[in-house]
């Protein structure tokens, strides 16, 4: 495995230079030595950054052994230090997290794999070649974690746990599932996780839904919980996987899990579905719940952000080169959406920016805030860049939905002037919708 990492100096914002400084600037030239802090990691021994002006910055290239690694989670960094002067420690590290799963070492040929020598724990693939078995021992208060690589068009996973203890008469294990369908970042938890705190009984199974993407790994974990359990406690859980493949042609990366759009030219939304992992029965229900509506921003206004209070002031770097350098001035922009709401009954309208939504340390902004007010300049409600704010019930009216974004780059707020707003729209009851298996009788519903 073998990935390239671009290394891109960042130098102190200025709104003009002079012909020295720029000239200092460009003339950037550091010696590095790259050192890696695990030996299945390969880097070049060194290399030499310039100034990104004139180069675009420079890349060199990783390699990652992972063959002869444990299953479960590794950690290593690759540190850049100067040559020239070692004692200012690394100037830039790259953090490195491979995750080796667990079903990695389980085929038809070798179904089984023991976990540890005294072969209480154990991943077992089952007969159809899919489907995984898999043994813990937990103590009391200490995580025990499976990661499972998901076959490619699995939707969902069912996981059944029970007990292999032989009941003593004393009070029942109590056990934390924690199950992480996406190991990968890029999502939060939160929208996405399994939690769950059940009892184990001798003779009673729990199951348990969660929602999976082909070809990512999941995370599975269960925690015997320290205060309630005297003992140990032992659980077997089976890992089944599910898909219906249910795919919009015009939308080709709806998945079943996510909400179906009909736009208003098309009327109907077109579904196939299938099942490649297994036989599956399906029962469509289909009901109309929200109205999405897309708005502009009516009015920009772009200003300069207060002298005293929106001030990055400079670095460390930046007062030992330059003892009389200044802070330099944040902006801020200010966007307006206009919204009416028609008819007689309140309605539950949520805004939302998906364009930023759901980023915070890769968001193109420094900060971001939105409130939604009345006519009468009233604060209703508020969001910022995550977790969707609560919908709100709004009577007939005029509104509006202020955005307020934060940048030290003019440019970088110049380009965002144009975001669309868009208002989740909640039906005060939802509506039935007919599902019809032929493509001519959706187009002339009777």
């Amino acid at each position: 495995m073998e990935f390239s990492v671009l290394v891109n100096p960042k130098f102190s914002h200025s709104n003009s230079r002079t012909s020295s400084e720029l000239d200092e600037l460009l003339s950037l030239e550091l010696h590095l030595s790259l050192k890696s802090s695990e030996e299945w990691v390969t880097c070049p021994e060194s290399m030499t950054l310039m100034s990104a002006k004139e180069r675009n910055g420079q890349s060199f290239s990783v390699r990652l052994n992972t063959q002869g690694l444990e299953p479960g989670v590794h950690y290593a960094s690759v540190h850049a230090v100067d040559s020239s002067d070692e004692q200012r420690g690394p100037l830039f590290s790259v953090p490195i997290t491979v995750i080796v799963p667990h079903s990695r070492f389980v085929t038809k040929d070798k179904p089984k794999f023991l976990l540890n020598d005294s072969s209480d724990e154990s991943i077992e693939l089952k007969n159809n070649g899919l489907d995984l078995t898999t043994t813990f021992r937990l103590e009391q208060g200490v995580p025990n974690r499976r990661f499972i690589t998901v076959p490619m068009g699995a939707e969902w996973a069912t996981i059944k746990l029970k007990s292999t203890d032989v009941s003593t008469g004393g009070a029942a294990p109590r056990v934390l599932l924690h199950a992480i369908p996406f190991v990968r970042g890029d999502m939060p938890n939160t929208e996405c996780q399994l939690k769950r705190l059940f009892v184990v009984k001798e003779g009673v199974e729990d199951e348990y839904h969660v929602r999976v993407k082909g070809g990512s790994s999941l995370e599975m974990c269960l925690q015997l919980l320290w205060l309630a359990n005297p003992s140990p406690a032992s659980v077997t859980a089976d890992v089944e996987f599910h898909s219906l493949n249910i795919r919009s042609p015009a939308l080709p990366t709806l998945m079943s899990s996510q909400p179906i759009t009909i736009t208003p030219s098309s009327e109907f939304a077109r579904l196939g579905a299938s099942s490649p992992l297994r036989a599956e029965q399906l029962n469509p229900e289909c009901k109309l719940k929200s109205v999405l509506r897309t708005l502009r921003p009516s009015s920009v206004d772009v200003t300069l952000g207060s002298a005293e209070r929106d001030s990055e002031p400079p670095s460390d770097a930046e007062l030992a080169s330059n003892a009389d350098e200044e802070s330099s001035q944040i902006y801020e922009m200010r966007l307006s959406y206009k919204l009416k709401v028609e008819g007689d009954k309140p309605i539950e309208v949520r805004p939302s920016f998906p364009s930023i939504f759901n980023q915070i340390y890769d968001s193109p902004v420094d900060s971001q805030i939105w409130s939604l007010q009345d006519n009468n300049a009233k604060m209703i409600t508020y969001g910022s860049c995550m977790h969707h704010a609560s919908p709100t019930s709004l009577k007939k009216g005029d509104y509006t939905v202020s955005l307020l974004l934060r940048h030290p780059s003019r440019s970088t707020l110049d380009q965002m002037k144009d975001i669309p707003c868009e208002i989740s729209m909640t039906m005060p009851s939802a509506l039935s919708c007919n599902i019809y298996s032929e493509l001519d009788k959706a187009s002339t519903p009777a």
